[in-house]
């Protein structure tokens, strides 16, 4: 992804939903020696660290090199919308998220749907300048549950690190456990939410990158190679598995906790999932639903490489999509990120897929920035 735009359309590369910002507000570029930002005749124009890059109203500015730290004011208000700049030091992590709300045909002058997804993106996480972290939560009986998580988990998380950099044995027992605090704070009854979170940080003794994946639920996380030389193949897989209430493995977990599940059982409750945060309701029963996550080996990004892409996505793309799908997918797109995620969305729903759809694509890149 070399350029991609910002603003209040979903048609952007980055949606800011604010009636202060333009539908199509401002672009930004590589232009092969760093980033650069121009204003696209916005209404309410375009600061960078407090200084207006916009010509005039509805007139497109000039290009601006943005760097690590800058904050863009999209807009000339106090409470106009912010966005900061941030990358790794001596790496970068290019990253991109799309969005789409259920296919459903809904009868006119029916309410709008809301999506029950929610992302979170935040690089570096709570100003660890080595730490970057991607999350995906699907929610389930509403949208609270997902965004008490996408609120919850980057802050207990960051305050478990403490502003250092997990080792080079990786964060496992720390992701276990930040799973396990945000399900008990969220303290939500009749909702609950899967969550697919993937911790990137600076190997500070070789200079790559770690990276480890955690998830509960089936939104899930995968890890291809993009683009590839020719002759050469992507090597899709999966990081992290679905937990579902129809699995053989998870039905005899639930089973032995006291669930009693028939073997034709694909439901708990009603739910169809095995490991979920939220549903206290249900966690009471005690019948085996549980926060604890699956958490992946640690991957090593060493090297010049930049052709690893993680891919994060909720079951509205993993339901009718193969890994293999998925990095074809990005590969028919040379590689870039934002014309990926919408053709994924695309490809989604011909299969029929009639859920939400949270993705989110991170590709893990050692060349400066």
């Amino acid at each position: 992804m070399d350029e991609f735009t910002i603003g209040r359309g979903r048609m952007n590369g980055f949606v800011v939903e604010s009636s202060e910002v333009s539908t199509v507000h401002a672009k930004v570029r590589w232009n092969g020696v760093a980033w650069t930002m121009r204003d696209l005749g916005s209404l309410n124009g375009t600061r960078v660290n407090g200084m207006t890059i916009s010509e005039s109203v509805r007139t497109p500015g000039g290009w601006r090199k943005i760097t690590h730290g800058d904050v863009i004011k999209l807009g000339e208000r106090d409470s106009s919308p912010r966005v900061s700049v941030h990358f790794f030091r001596d790496v970068s992590i290019e990253a991109n998220a799309a969005l789409a709300l259920q296919a459903v045909v809904r009868a006119e002058g029916s309410k709008p749907m809301k999506s029950e997804d929610r992302i979170l993106v935040e690089c570096p996480l709570r100003g660890n300048p080595s730490v970057g972290l991607f999350c995906v939560f699907d929610g389930h009986g509403g949208q609270e549950a997902a965004e008490r998580a996408r609120q919850l988990f980057p802050e207990v998380l960051a305050r478990r690190l403490g502003g250092k950099v997990p080792g080079g044995e990786g964060a496992r027992e720390l992701l276990e456990a930040a799973f396990i605090e945000s399900d008990e704070t969220m303290a939500v009854e009749y909702e609950g939410c899967t969550a697919s979170v993937v911790l990137v940080w600076k190997n500070e003794k070789t200079g790559g990158l770690m990276v480890q994946a955690a998830n509960v639920g089936d939104s899930s996380v995968a890890l291809g190679r993009v683009p590839v030389p020719k002759g050469q193949h992507h090597g899709a897989r999966y990081l992290t598995p679905e937990h579902k209430v129809r699995h053989e493995e998870e039905k005899n977990r639930l089973n032995e906790a006291g669930a009693d599940l028939p073997p034709e059982a694909t439901r708990l409750y009603g739910l169809a999932l095995s490991r979920a945060l939220g549903d206290k309701f249900l966690k009471d029963q005690k019948v085996g639903l549980i926060a604890h996550p699956f958490v992946s080996e640690v991957l090593h990004i060493e090297g010049n490489s930049n052709d690893s892409v993680l891919t994060i996505a909720s079951d509205g793309i993993w339901d009718v999509l193969t890994p293999k799908d998925v990095y074809d997918t990005m590969h028919e797109a040379d590689g870039c990120l934002h014309t990926s995620c919408q053709s994924l969305i695309l490809n989604a729903r011909r299969r029929r897929s009639v859920d939400d759809i949270s993705i989110v694509t991170v590709r893990l890149s050692l060349e400066s920035t």
